[in-house]
C-alpha cells in the first residue's frame, strides 16, 4: 500500500509538469526540453549501467552528451529555428568522441564497448527526441496527449487486469509474470482512453481532434486503429526491455522514480510509441 501511495505521488506529479509542457502559454516548449533532456540522462544512465553488468564498459558523457544534443535539435526546431541540422552535429558528435576516446584505450573491448554507447542514443536518446519532433507537428501536442494517455492506460490496464485474472503466459522465458489475459486488457483500456479523448473533445477544445470534426466517425476510426497500434507497440516495447534486465539479471533498471523504479521502467513502452506515433502522424496522419 505504501508502495502504491508513492507511485501514486510519483505518477501525480509527472502528470502536472506533462500539462504543464504541453500547454502552458509560454513555459510549455521551454520545460518539454527540459523533461525530455532529464529523461535521456536518466535513460541512458539506467541502460549503461545494465550493459556495464554484463561486463562491457561505454562512454557515459558521450552518450548522454549525444542525447542532450539531439533533444537541443528537436527544442531549437520548436522555437523556429529550422535552418539548423543541429541533429547532425550530434551524430558528429557521438562518432569522433566515442571513437577518440576509445583510440586512447586500445583494441581490447574496443567493439562491445563501441556498440555499447552507440545502442544507448539509437534506445533512448532517439525515441526520447521524438517526443519534440511530435511536439512540432501540426497539432502535435494534442497527439502527444492521446499518446500518453493511450500508452500509459494501456500498461495500467494490462498491469491491473494482468494480476486479477492472468492466466496464460505472454512471454515465459522473458517476463513470466505477463500474461494474455493483461495483455488484452491493456489493449481494451488502450482504446478506451482514445475513445474517452474523442469524446471529450466534442465539449471543446482549441483545436478539433487530429484536425477532424470530432463527431466525424472518421475521426474515431482513426483513433480506434492508432490506438490498436500503439498498444501492441507498446507491450512489444515492455517485454523488449524486461528482456534486458532480465539479461543483466535486475528486477528494476533503476530506483530514480519513487514507487516506479526507474526511468526505463517508466518510459520502456514510450521508447517504441514515440517514433512509431511521429512516423504514423507523417505518413497515414500527414500532419
Amino acid at each position: 500500500m505504501e508502495k502504491l501511495g508513492r507511485r501514486v505521488a510519483t505518477s501525480v506529479v509527472f502528470v502536472v509538469l506533462f500539462l504543464l509542457a504541453l500547454f502552458h502559454p509560454w513555459l510549455a516548449p521551454h520545460l518539454a526540453f527540459l523533461m525530455v533532456g532529464g529523461a535521456i540522462t536518466l535513460g541512458l544512465w539506467e541502460l549503461y549501467d545494465l550493459v556495464e553488468r554484463r561486463g562491457v564498459r561505454v562512454w557515459r558523457i558521450c552518450g548522454v552528451t549525444t542525447g542532450w544534443l539531439l533533444a537541443l535539435a528537436g527544442y531549437v526546431r520548436i522555437l523556429g529555428y529550422e535552418g539548423l541540422s543541429l541533429e547532425f552535429v550530434a551524430i558528429l558528435f557521438l562518432f569522433f568522441s566515442t571513437f577518440s576516446v576509445q583510440l586512447r584505450r586500445g583494441i581490447s573491448g574496443a567493439v562491445p564497448t563501441v556498440m555499447g554507447t552507440f545502442f544507448g542514443v539509437v534506445y533512448v536518446a532517439a525515441p526520447m527526441t521524438a517526443i519534440l519532433w511530435i511536439y512540432n507537428l501540426s497539432g502535435g501536442r494534442w497527439l502527444l496527449l492521446f499518446l500518453f494517455l493511450v500508452t500509459c492506460l494501456n500498461d495500467t490496464g494490462a498491469y491491473l487486469i494482468g494480476s486479477k485474472f492472468g492466466r496464460l503466459p505472454l512471454s515465459p522465458r522473458i517476463s513470466p509474470r505477463k500474461t494474455i489475459e493483461g495483455s488484452l486488457g491493456g489493449l481494451f483500456c488502450g482504446v478506451a482512453g482514445a475513445f474517452l479523448l474523442g469524446w471529450l473533445m466534442q465539449w471543446g477544445s482549441p483545436v478539433n481532434y487530429f484536425y477532424w470534426a470530432p463527431a466525424d466517425k472518421t475521426v474515431y476510426g482513426q483513433a480506434f486503429i492508432l490506438a490498436v497500434l500503439l498498444s501492441v507497440v507498446g507491450q512489444i516495447g515492455d517485454l523488449s526491455e524486461s528482456m534486458l534486465k532480465r539479461d543483466a539479471g535486475v528486477k528494476d533498471s533503476g530506483s530514480s522514480l519513487t514507487g516506479h523504479g526507474g526511468m526505463l521502467d517508466m518510459a520502456d513502452s514510450l521508447l517504441f510509441t514515440v517514433p512509431f506515433t511521429f512516423l504514423y502522424a507523417k505518413t497515414v496522419l500527414n500532419l
